[in-house]
C-alpha cells in the first residue's frame, strides 16, 4: 500500500499532467476531437484530485464520481439543464480543490517539490474555474464577449478551448485584446479574473518565500 506522502506525490503529478494536457494540448487538435477529449480528461481530473488532497479524501472521491456521472449523463442524454448543473458543480469542485491545495501549502513547514506542484496545480485549476464562469456567462448571453462568430454558434465543440485561452490571458493580466468583454457582467468577471490571479500569485509567493526563509534561518 502506498504511503500518504507517496499518494500525494502521485496525485499531484498526475493532476498536473492531466490539467496540462487539457489546457495546452487538446486545443491543438481538430475541434471534432474536443467533444470526447474534454469529458474524458475532466473525469480523470475529478478522480485524481481526490489523491492530491490530504483531508476528506473519500468525500472528494465520492463527489468526483458523482460529478463525472452527471457530466457523462448530460452528454449522452443531451439534457441542457443537466449540462448546466454539471458546470456549476464542476466550478464548485475546482474551487474546493484549489482551497484545499492552498491550505496544504500554508500548513507545511518547508518548501519541497511537492509544495511547488501543489502551487502550480492550484493556479491552473483556478484558471479553469474562471474559464467555467466565463463559459456560463457566454452560454447565457453569447454577446457578452467578442468571440468569433463560429465560437458563439457552435459552443458544444469549440467554446471551451477559446474560453480557457481568454481566461488565462486575463488571469495573467497579459490582455492581448483579441477578445474583450462587452457587457457589464462580462467586464466585472474579467476584473475578478485578473484580480483573482494576481492575489493568488501574491499570497502563494509570500507563503513560499516566507517558509523558505524560515527554513534557512532555522538551519
Amino acid at each position: 500500500m502506498l504511503k500518504p506522502r507517496k499518494i500525494l506525490e502521485v496525485g499531484n503529478s498526475g493532476l498536473l499532467l492531466l490539467v496540462f494536457v487539457t489546457i495546452f494540448i487538446v486545443p491543438v487538435f481538430p475541434l471534432t476531437w474536443h467533444n470526447l477529449a474534454y469529458p474524458v480528461l475532466f473525469t480523470l481530473i475529478y478522480l485524481i484530485s481526490a489523491t492530491a488532497v490530504q483531508t476528506q479524501r473519500m468525500n472528494i472521491l465520492l463527489l468526483a464520481v458523482s460529478l463525472a456521472a452527471i457530466n457523462w449523463a448530460s452528454d449522452m442524454l443531451g439534457l441542457v439543464i443537466l449540462d448546466r448543473i454539471s458546470r456549476y458543480f464542476t466550478l464548485i469542485f475546482f474551487i474546493i480543490i484549489v482551497f484545499k491545495l492552498i491550505i496544504q501549502i500554508a500548513t507545511v513547514k518547508r518548501v519541497t517539490a511537492q509544495v511547488i506542484l501543489e502551487a502550480i496545480n492550484s493556479y491552473l485549476l483556478l484558471g479553469m474555474a474562471f474559464a467555467i464562469i466565463i463559459g456560463l456567462i457566454v452560454e447565457i448571453d453569447p454577446q457578452s464577449f467578442s468571440f468569433k462568430t463560429d465560437i458563439i454558434t457552435d459552443p458544444a465543440i469549440s467554446n471551451f478551448s477559446e474560453i480557457v485561452y481568454y481566461g488565462f490571458v486575463t488571469m495573467s493580466t497579459l490582455g492581448y485584446g483579441d477578445i474583450v468583454p462587452l457587457t457589464p457582467v462580462a467586464k466585472s468577471v474579467a476584473i475578478l479574473t485578473a484580480v483573482g490571479g494576481q492575489i493568488y500569485i501574491a499570497v502563494i509567493l509570500a507563503l513560499l518565500v516566507g517558509k523558505y526563509a524560515g527554513a534557512v534561518t532555522n538551519k
